[in-house]
């Protein structure tokens, strides 16, 4: 395997963001991530109940 080919080095910059995002997204399933502008889509429903604010967020993390 070419180690400096330009496709061995798109596969490593790939991986490396995915697992980014993966490392990201564990506080979501772990509901840790307390409500913010940052993650929020606010609506009425969302900003009375806390569950129904963590539902998608977990489930999208």
């Amino acid at each position: 395997m070419n180690f400096s080919s330009v496709y061995f080095k798109g596969y490593v910059t790939i991986l490396v963001c995915e697992g980014i995002f993966a490392l990201l997204a564990i506080p979501l399933i772990l509901r840790k991530i307390p409500r913010n502008t940052i993650y929020d889509y606010q609506t009425k429903r969302t900003l009375k109940i806390n569950e129904v604010w963590y539902a998608p967020y977990s489930f999208f993390g």
